[in-house]
C-alpha cells in the first residue's frame, strides 16, 4: 500500500506494470480444465445413457454413442477457435484435446489431462525460447557499444594481436563472457573475424557451440540475401555499371569471408570475377576493378591469367602499389625470380607503408632488393 500510494503522489515513481504473461497463463490452465471437466462429464453421460437404453430398448446401440462421440469433438475443436479460449491461449492444447476425444475417446481424454500436468509442472521451470533465442543476439546499449568501439576497431585493423582479446574470452572467460563475445563478432562481422566463430563452433560447451553455429547461419544468409537482391535488380537492368560494381564486391567479400569451405569460396570467386569482367567491358579505366579481378584469378591458380590481366595496368606511369604487389606474387608462384627481384628494386621504395600492407610483406620485397649472388 505504501508503494501503492508514493507511485500516485510522485509520477516519477512509476507504478508496477501487472505482468499480463501471468494472469493469462492462469486464467487459460482454468479455462482448459474447465473445459476438460465438462468434455469428461459428457462424455461419461453418454457413455451412461447408451448403456441404460441398451438394456431398456433394442434400439439402443453403437450408433448414438458415435454421433455424441462425433458431436462433442466438433464442440471441442469449435471450442479451440474461439477468440475467447483458443486465440488467446493458444490452440494447441485445445485442438489436441479435441483430435485425442474423436480418435480415443475417454483414453485420449485422459492422455491429454496427463500431458497438460506435465507441461504446466515443466514450464515453471523452464527457459522461454524467446528469452534464450534473445540472449543469443542481445541488443547492446550505446554505452556498451561505445565501450567495445576500440577493441572492434584493433581487430579489424589486420594489427598484431587484434584478435587476442576475443581468443581470450573464449580460451578463459566464462559462458556468459563467450555468449556476449560471440553475439558481438556476429552483429559486427568481418572476415577477420571468422576464425573466432569457426573456433567457437568446435567448443565442447554445447551453448557455445550452438550460437556460434547460429551466428555463422546468420552471416551466411544475411549474405546470401542481399546477393539474390542485387542478382534480381542485375537482371532488370544488366548493363548498369553500378549495379555491377555492388554486386561483384558483395560477392567478392563474401567469397573472402572465412566461413565457406574450398569449394563454396572457389565457386564465388569464380562469379565475383565474372562480374568484375562484366564491369570491365563497361568501364575498363577502373584499376580498382582490374585489380580485385587480378587478385581473384591468383587465388584461383590461373596465374597466366592473371599476368595478361596485369600488363595494361603496369605499363602506366604510376601503377598502384596493390598491383605492384600482385604482380610480384604471380610472378614468384611462376617462378619469375629475375623480374621479381627488378620490381622489388623499381618499386621497393613505395612499398613501406604499414597501413598498406603488414610489416612480413614489405620485409620480404626489402629482402628481394637484396642484389643476388
Amino acid at each position: 500500500m505504501k508503494e501503492d500510494d508514493e507511485s500516485e503522489n510522485n509520477p516519477a515513481v512509476a507504478p508496477k506494470p501487472e505482468n499480463p504473461i501471468i494472469v493469462r497463463s492462469f486464467s487459460c490452465v482454468v479455462k482448459f480444465l474447465v473445459v476438460w471437466v465438462l468434455a469428461m462429464a459428457f462424455h461419461l453421460q453418454t457413455l451412461w445413457m447408451i448403456i441404460i437404453g441398451t438394456r431398456l430398448s433394442p434400439y439402443w446401440g453403437p450408433v448414438p454413442y458415435q454421433t455424441m462421440h462425433i458431436l462433442l469433438s466438433a464442440a471441442l475443436a469449435l471450442v479451440a477457435m474461439t477468440p475467447w479460449f483458443g486465440k488467446r491461449c493458444g490452440q494447441a492444447f485445445f485442438l489436441l484435446l479435441a483430435g485425442a476425444t474423436l480418435f480415443l475417446g475417454l483414453v485420449g481424454l485422459a492422455g491429454v489431462l496427463v500431458v497438460f500436468l506435465l507441461f504446466l509442472d515443466y514450464s515453471r521451470h523452464a527457459r522461454p525460447f524467446e528469452e534464450w533465442y534473445a540472449e543469443l543476439f542481445p541488443e547492446e546499449n550505446r554505452q556498451y557499444s561505445e565501450e567495445l568501439a576500440d577493441t572492434l576497431r584493433i581487430a579489424v585493423s589486420d594489427a598484431p594481436g587484434g584478435l587476442s582479446p576475443f581468443q581470450d574470452i573464449l580460451a578463459f572467460g566464462n559462458q556468459g563472457q563467450k555468449l556476449a563475445m560471440i553475439a558481438l563478432v556476429t552483429r559486427y562481422f568481418r572476415h577477420q573475424f571468422a576464425p573466432i566463430l569457426l573456433e567457437a563452433v568446435n567448443s565442447p560447451d554445447n551453448a557455445i557451440r550452438v550460437q556460434a553455429a547460429t551466428g555463422v547461419s546468420h552471416v551466411e544468409n544475411n549474405y546470401t540475401k542481399r546477393a539474390i537482391e542485387l542478382e534480381g535488380e542485375l537482371k532488370k537492368n544488366p548493363e548498369n555499371p553500378d549495379l555491377l560494381w555492388k554486386t561483384a564486391c558483395h560477392i567478392d567479400e563474401y567469397a573472402f569471408c572465412g566461413l565457406l569451405d574450398d569449394l563454396n569460396a572457389r565457386n564465388s570467386r569464380e562469379k565475383a570475377l565474372d562480374y568484375y569482367r562484366r564491369y570491365l567491358a563497361i568501364r575498363p579505366e577502373n584499376s580498382e576493378a582490374v585489380t580485385r579481378a587480378c587478385r581473384l584469378l591468383l587465388k584461383n591458380g590461373r596465374l597466366q591469367e592473371c599476368l595478361e590481366m596485369m600488363e595494361p595496368e603496369m605499363q602506366k606511369e604510376e601503377p598502384s602499389t596493390q598491383m605492384i604487389a600482385w604482380r610480384m606474387d604471380v610472378l614468384f608462384r611462376l617462378r619469375q625470380y629475375g623480374q621479381v627481384n627488378d620490381m622489388a628494386r623499381n618499386f621497393g621504395d613505395r612499398l613501406k607503408k604499414l597501413d598498406e600492407f603488414p610489416v612480413n610483406i614489405i620485409q620480404a620485397i626489402q629482402l628481394w632488393r637484396e642484389p643476388t649472388r
